[in-house]
């Protein structure tokens, strides 16, 4: 059965010889757009082989492209994936290795789709049912003909301020496949803008085909705001451990469409460039309500406006008997220094344990000589918690249980560890 056939297989370009006992087979090798193609495997997957996946893609396309794609779990003897809407001739490959290789194909098969057919450039062209619309509302759209993009394509579509630069992307959405319309989200403030049609995306990231004015309308006080105007402060300047922190604007904050305002919350003495707990400022708005602070202390408020620029900072103070933990006064140990493989180590931790508000603790499992920057096995720790249970280790041999502070400040922090032996 390993003998070669006289057929091959064209693979960008290249005559690759297919063997009798080829690792996969497609029920047809000619399908319509968006049918499901049955891909079976000549034997069942070998787990030593690590993660297998499937994928559709363009013959041309490097191995590394993902396409339509799934994964096929160990021991399987077959795997569907829809084919794409679009026509075209394709290629069904099978990878494995993953996730020590990112892509490893192992047997490539020729698809042909007859689909829907790309849509010629001189017809995607956008229809606005109406010149204007009210801010707030979305705005719907009409293309002259349905778009189908090209096979590796995709159409998206925008709505920016009059005069933005063309790469700008403002709040848009993809254009499914075929689709006759399509409904924008809501300019966030009133004035001249453009819907446009974007074509070549992912190749190009921008690539603005067509464009059409729009006006959006609404009172004086939905044209975009000036940050200064907007005077930010805070409801109260002390809260309880437990509220909320809020923050009021003197007039009704309106973003440039595409832009937004947003507050972060952040523990004092964390870095200026720490954006903590943020939360958006709804369009139109005159306060917004705040995360709950993790600790108690002082604590700053930073408002950003367009472009992500701090314009405003305000002290906030919280009361209370729950200040930031000091890492050195946690009391580590586990429920079990031994447990078995496939057991889930559980952590104690003495007391409830406070992160500086805008940043987290998180607890790894890992070997015991792996460096401190790796992560492992790892679980975030819930804020105030005492314990937490961690992923169950896959192997045997000596690891260690080691708590990280201070994320996303730093990426890792080991301020306490243990022992952990698994058998």
């Amino acid at each position: 059965m390993n003998r070669l056939l006289s057929t091959c297989l064209l693979v960008a370009g290249v005559c690759t010889p297919a063997l009798a006992d080829d690792p996969f087979t497609l029920d047809s090798t000619t399908v319509s757009g968006g049918a499901t193609v049955t891909i079976t495997f000549a034997a069942p997957l070998d787990e030593a082989q690590a993660r297998h996946w499937v994928c559709i893609v363009k013959p041309t396309d490097a191995d590394s492209t993902f396409g339509v794609w799934a994964y096929a779990d160990a021991g399987a003897t077959s795997a569907t994936l829809k084919a794409p809407d679009v026509d075209g001739d394709y290629e069904v490959r099978l990878h494995s290795n993953y996730p020590d290789k990112s892509h490893n194909v192992l047997h490539r098969v020729a698809l042909k789709v007859t689909g829907l057919k790309p849509t010629p450039a001189a017809d995607a062209q956008l229809v606005l049912p109406s010149a204007s619309v009210p801010v707030d509302q979305a705005v719907k759209v009409r293309f002259k003909v349905p778009l189908v993009p090209e096979a590796d394509d995709k159409y998206w579509a925008c709505i920016v301020p009059a005069g933005a630069p063309a790469t700008a992307q403002g709040l848009w959405r993809m254009v499914p496949v075929a689709a006759e319309e399509l409904e924008l989200p809501a300019a966030t403030s009133s004035g001249k803008h453009e819907v446009r049609l974007h074509a070549n995306y992912p190749a190009k990231h921008t690539n603005v085909i067509h464009s059409l004015p729009i006006e959006i309308t609404g009172a004086e006080d939905t044209l975009p705001s000036e940050p200064s105007a907007t005077a930010p402060s805070l409801a109260a300047a002390e809260v309880p451990f437990g509220t909320a922190p809020k923050v009021v604007f003197a007039i009704p904050v309106r973003p440039v469409t595409g832009e937004r305002f947003w507050v972060g919350l952040a523990h004092a003495d964390l870095p200026t460039s720490s954006n903590g707990l943020w939360k958006a400022v709804t369009p139109g708005a005159t306060s917004v309500e705040l995360a709950l602070p993790l600790c108690t202390g002082k604590h700053r408020v930073t408002v950003y406006g367009p472009n992500n620029k701090a314009y405003a900072t305000l002290e906030l103070d919280v009361a209370g008997e729950h200040p930031a933990t000091d890492p050195a006064s946690i009391a580590l140990s586990l429920a079990s220094a031994k447990i078995a493989v496939g057991a889930k180590p559980m952590v104690k931790l003495g007391a409830p344990v406070y992160a500086r508000t805008g940043e987290r603790y998180w607890i790894t499992v890992i070997p015991k000589d792996a460096e401190d920057s790796e992560w492992g096995q790892y679980a975030y720790l819930p804020n105030a918690a005492s314990e937490l249970e961690l992923p169950a280790p896959e192997k045997a041999g000596s690891y260690e249980v080691r708590v990280h502070a201070n994320h996303p400040t730093k990426s890792s922090n080991v301020v306490q560890r243990t022992d952990l032996t698994v058998e």
